[in-house]
């Protein structure tokens, strides 16, 4: 919307299932004013040209995690108000051919691609040596700033995070988002020499598999309701909470300080997330 201004003689092109295929195979030209995912923004030679790919993922959730989730609702060992992960480790203990248990052990190796451990550490360590502006970047320009997207605008407004009309729901919200991005940026050593798991640490990774379960639990609710379309929490919103999360903050950052980054720290940041 920033551009829209200087924009306005240009057609606006609205992508949707119905035509992304066609629109890619035409072409966009470079400056046409676009909208996707509902919002409006000028295609430049940096943006993907992998949309086809990316409508296909808004079709995903998480299969790992649902599946899970699925298997503990229907155990019943899940008590309301009561630890995600605490109840997959107990039913994975007692069902070593589970769902559950192929969640734990996807999670417990470092992930198919090459993982640069310096660069992961090197990430933390720019987060974390300007924890005041970071901060101020994660929470305006990822969680705020979030709530522009309006396809995932909905999904938040739905779950109550940021609008719940009580304000300790919203702070505690807040605080296990925090909490999870705190624990990832723990050193890899944070318990213990050698359990570092493809650059982060334990702590770091039962965080991710907690919020990972909780998405799929609100997913699960979500899907239940006649008024949800489409696959919530899928993909491609995740794809863009982690553009947020990494690219976001970045640029929060050298906003707030007056000054780029070094690329190198830049890069490194961006393969931590």
């Amino acid at each position: 919307s920033l551009y829209a201004g200087p924009c306005r003689n240009i057609p606006l092109l609205e992508l949707n299932p119905s035509n992304i295929d066609g629109a890619l195979r035409r072409g966009l030209e470079q400056n046409h004013l676009i909208t996707y995912l509902g919002l409006r923004f000028v295609w430049t030679r940096q943006h993907s040209k992998n949309l086809v790919i990316l409508d296909d993922l808004q079709k995903i959730g998480d299969p790992l995690a649902d599946a899970c989730i699925a298997e503990i609702l229907a155990s019943g060992e899940l008590k309301r108000g009561g630890d995600f992960l605490e109840s997959v480790e107990a039913h994975a203990s007692s069902h070593p051919s589970s769902s559950c248990s192929d969640l734990l052990a996807f999670m417990s190796r470092p992930p198919d691609f090459e993982v640069d451990e310096d660069a992961v550490e090197k990430g933390k360590l720019l987060f974390l040596s300007l924890l005041p502006i970071s901060s101020l970047a994660l929470l305006h320009l990822s969680l705020v700033g979030g709530f522009s997207a309006p396809q995932i605008n909905k999904t938040l407004n739905s779950t109550g995070y940021l609008t719940n009309s009580n304000p300790k729901s919203v702070r505690l919200r807040l605080f296990e988002t925090f909490k999870m991005i705190s624990d990832a940026m723990t050193a890899s050593d944070f318990d213990g020499p050698n359990t570092s798991i493809g650059g982060l640490s334990p702590t770091a990774i039962n965080s991710i598999t907690k919020v990972r379960l909780l998405h799929a639990f609100v997913r699960q609710n979500l899907l239940k309701k006649p008024q949800t379309v489409g696959i919530p929490i899928n993909q491609t919103e995740l794809i863009v909470t982690s553009l947020s999360f990494s690219q976001n903050v970045l640029l929060g950052i050298e906003s707030l300080l007056g000054s780029p980054l070094p690329p190198q720290n830049k890069s490194s940041y961006v393969h931590l997330w």
